[in-house]
């Protein structure tokens, strides 16, 4: 049933995760997103963005208080800005459909930045993780997509509730302090769909993830020391979901609180581009599995699917790796002729590669009615390659896998982050850092993961 007092619902509910014993299922979820989290966080560490953001939190330095991954430790704040940065910085971190954002980019750091700084235990620092994952989940999820259609961009006007949640666990804040963290929260929700329009203005992307990350640990510290906000951050007039996302406000109802976590919906990439492009990205690489090598036989591809998957998504020649990432063409081509879970394969170097230009100019897109009524519950989509013979090979894939209705096993999660830590790290500290994950939850402080965190950059 809906409730009047939603905000001070789902804060009386996030309050008490401090001291709860969570299910066994998800708490092992929790570590499968610290998983998924940290090799790709690390996999990003040298990138442009990164340094830029970092480079800037290491000008500012102040009190040593949480570590940069694979650097040095800065204040709370800034750390949780670099690592949410870096998190979200190769299109191949975590996903929530209901929500569509990025969970982990967003609430990782924020958590891990306050557990360490306060000393917290494992255990609470999960618990903050998934505190995180529900206030982004619950509040979120009951908008669907009408925030990106608006303009907004969900990963950060949803997530710093996330990372405020997250922040408010490991300070203790009782079910007032959380409320009024939300509405200070609600003050600072920001991030616009601007980039994905603009090749040049792409970076920013990657930098929503890290200011709501930082956002949430000053809305949670402030609110810890006394400071008010408004207690209807979700379902006041203008309230998160009526100002960004113009939705009626008697749809927030929080039903369901502690019997299913959001945690449990989070889905996983296995390819580095858009979250749109998982399905049809997994489509090209079957065919490639079951036919050989296609591309030098390649007359045309189609591609079928939603309308959102090629709205704003067609661009044949990107000049960024975000847009490269955001093509539904060249994403075509490189599945077709590279290796599309890796990042590189989104590189400037490839974006100039004529062979892979000319095969995205043999791809068309075309909406089709029983694909789109499955989103944006799914991403589905339907590829034809027609060859140079005459044949045509032809996948259809609704759930990509990775996804939450075709999820990832714990060795599956492990082989990717092997993938992307292969060049960066030495299979000793790769062993240590897994280990050390896995076995969070009995850890009197984080100490030992951030250490092999902080030593990342030494390999």
């Amino acid at each position: 049933m809906p409730t009047d007092r939603p905000s001070e619902e789902l804060s009386n509910y996030l309050a008490s995760f401090g001291r709860a014993r969570l299910p066994a299922h998800v708490v092992e979820m929790a570590k499968n997103l610290l998983i998924d989290h940290f090799g790709v966080s690390i996999a990003a560490r040298d990138l442009q963005w990164t340094r830029l953001v970092r480079d800037q939190a290491l000008a500012e330095r102040g009190a040593p208080q949480s570590t940069i991954y694979g650097s040095i430790k800065v204040t709370a704040r800034n750390a949780a800005l670099v690592n949410g940065t870096m998190a979200h910085g190769i299109e191949l971190d975590d996903t929530h459909i209901a929500s569509t954002s990025h969970m982990g980019a967003v609430v990782v750091p924020a958590a891990l930045a306050m557990a360490e700084w306060k000393r917290a235990s494992g255990r609470v620092f999960l618990n903050a993780v998934v505190a995180g994952c529900e206030a982004i989940g619950r509040i979120g999820g009951r908008a669907g997509r009408a925030l990106v259609e608006a303009g907004f961009h969900p990963t950060p006007v949803y997530g710093v509730f996330g990372a405020t949640a997250a922040a408010g666990v490991i300070l203790g804040l009782d079910t007032q302090q959380m409320n009024h963290a939300f509405g200070i929260a609600l003050s600072s929700a920001s991030g616009v769909m601007q980039f994905s329009l603009e090749n040049e203005g792409t970076m920013v992307k990657r930098l929503h993830a890290g200011m709501a990350a930082e956002r949430g640990i000053l809305a949670a510290s402030l609110a810890s020391a006394g400071f008010t906000g408004p207690l209807q951050a979700i379902e006041g007039q203008y309230g998160v979901l009526a100002a960004f996302a113009r939705v009626d406000r008697d749809r927030h109802a929080l039903d369901g609180l502690g019997e299913r976590f959001a945690i449990e919906d989070v889905s996983y990439k296995a390819y580095a581009c858009c979250l749109h492009f998982g399905a049809l990205a997994d489509c090209l690489v079957q065919a490639k599995r079951d036919e050989g090598d296609l591309h030098d036989r390649v007359q045309r591809v189609e591609v079928f699917g939603p309308r959102a998957l090629f709205d704003n998504h067609m661009e044949r020649r990107p000049s960024s790796v975000m847009a490269a990432q955001y093509s539904m063409p060249f994403t075509t081509a490189v599945a077709l002729m590279l290796d599309p879970r890796n990042p590189e394969a989104f590189s400037e170097g490839v974006m100039n590669r004529a062979d892979v230009l000319a095969l995205s100019d043999k791809v068309v897109g075309s909406a089709t009615a029983d694909l789109e009524k499955l989103f944006p519950a799914k991403f589905p989509a339907c590829t034809r390659i027609h060859l140079d013979d005459g044949r045509v090979v032809e996948r259809t894939v609704v759930d990509a896998p990775g996804t939450a209705a075709r999820p990832f096993a714990r060795a599956e999660l492990i082989e990717k982050f092997d993938v992307l830590t292969n060049d960066r790290l030495s299979n000793g500290r790769k062993g240590l850092l897994l280990h050390a994950i896995q076995t969070i939850d009995d850890s009197d402080v984080v100490e030992p993961l951030v250490g092999l965190l902080r030593a990342c950059g030494e390999d």
